[in-house]
């Protein structure tokens, strides 16, 4: 945070404190409001980046509010995104993809042939991409217009062309997803021209990622890993005991990490070879989390978030929660950790594994959270709700204040200027 909005947010801070003594805004938040009139930023893509470190700079609440819930006619256990104009955008069984305005009202809606599942992901153009079960890959334009479509044609013995992928995007224009049938595309996210499509020997439920070396990883239900090159040729692929159609992470320092339905948790380095492996829940499937510190945490199937050491693979903390987890892990930018479970609360964990909060949503969510610059964090749940949990709001004199005192500030530095 810069240093002057930091003394002018004191500043207002202590000028209705002294009058009213009453809770404040998180500095985040009341920034968010003065400096970008409302607009919230956001990460554009499942786990928050195209390594999906499930880390964001952004600090969620201390102390959460429920700012609204939307109401959809099907399951939602697609993960939101944000768009740069604060519009949310997430898929529901009810065969529907929304856009929904920051108050929780209804922007548009966009119909496909089957339900959506596929968490969304927002590119430079600002055009929204998404996959459906009916076989098809959407790009919407920011009024709900069609960009462009492509089809994920059933091949060999998997008839199966249904998409649940969560898109990413590379540094050169493009945008890569994977259909349950085994077919891995790279398509032009400006044209919708395919540029290379490729199979896997088996099907798969894991969303692609791109490490930092320009590669791309995707499980397998052959129980394999796959690297490919950028030109979709295979770099080379690491060997599990069982399917591992999971969704990997890649940390800084190029460790790619990716549950197996055989039990573990695998940290494969650059060069397709094992560095350590955990033993987790079976059945977990969820993508690992990446905090700060390159500390690995997974969500399980047995009640349980750990967290593991890099670079040991060794556990340093276990926190129970009371229901099986399947919504991937959020780190925020003060090292917070955010998930919902099957019992249907939406928990938060400090760094050290304690919990600072939790809510009840009375419904299971398989949907993995998001956040934007305000602090707010949205998720989907299987009674057929969007929700957004925020900070605790403020009587708008002290927006309306520290608004005012950038405004000052402002004058005053061009007076010092001229």
């Amino acid at each position: 945070m810069n240093t002057r909005v930091q003394q002018i947010y004191t500043i207002a801070r202590r000028s209705w404190h002294t009058n009213y003594n009453l809770t404040g805004l998180t500095v985040e938040a009341l920034v968010a409001v003065t400096l970008v009139a409302g607009v919230a930023q956001a990460d554009p893509v499942f786990h928050q980046d195209a390594q999906r470190t499930g880390r964001s700079s952004f600090v969620g609440p201390s102390v959460p509010f429920v700012k609204w819930k939307f109401q959809t006619n099907g399951v939602v256990t697609s993960s939101p995104a944000i768009g740069t104009d604060g519009t949310i955008y997430a898929g529901s069984f009810d065969n529907k993809f929304y856009a929904i305005n920051p108050d929780g009202t209804q922007k548009w809606s966009y119909s496909t042939g089957l339900y959506v599942s596929s968490s969304p992901a927002i590119g430079d153009n600002k055009a929204v991409y998404f996959g459906s079960y009916d076989g098809w890959f959407y790009a919407v334009k920011p009024d709900s217009s069609l960009l462009w479509r492509v089809q994920a044609s059933p091949v060999q013995n998997t008839p199966s062309s249904s998409i649940s992928s969560a898109p990413v995007f590379d540094t050169s224009g493009n945008v890569y997803f994977a259909a349950e049938n085994g077919r891995v595309f790279c398509v032009n996210q400006t044209s919708g021209v395919v540029n290379w499509s490729t199979t896997l020997p088996a099907t798969t439920s894991s969303s692609p990622t791109i490490g930092h070396n320009g590669m791309i990883y995707i499980g397998c239900n052959d129980g394999k890993l796959y690297a490919f090159n950028p030109n979709g040729t295979i770099a080379w692929s690491y060997a599990t005991n069982n399917p591992s159609g999971m969704s990997p992470s890649v940390a800084g320092d190029g460790t790619v990490y990716m549950n197996s339905l055989d039990g573990y948790l695998y940290a494969i380095n650059p060069n397709g070879t094992l560095k350590w492996r955990y033993l987790a829940p079976p059945g977990s499937g969820t993508t690992p989390a990446i905090g700060l510190d390159e500390t690995v945490y997974l969500a399980g199937a047995d009640s349980n978030v750990h967290a593991v050491d890099p670079a040991t693979g060794l556990r340093k903390w276990l926190y129970h929660s009371n229901g099986p987890i399947f919504s991937s892990i959020l780190i925020d930018g003060a090292s917070n950790l955010y998930f919902g479970n099957n019992a249907g609360q939406f928990c938060s964990l400090g760094q050290d594994g304690l919990l600072n909060w939790s809510i009840v949503t009375g419904s299971t969510i398989y949907s993995s959270p998001t956040i934007d610059s305000t602090g707010t964090i949205y998720f989907g749940t299987n009674d057929k709700k969007i929700w957004a949990v925020g900070v605790v709001p403020e009587p708008a004199s002290l927006v309306t204040l520290a608004s005012l005192l950038v405004g000052g500030m402002a004058s005053i530095v061009r007076r010092r200027k001229n």
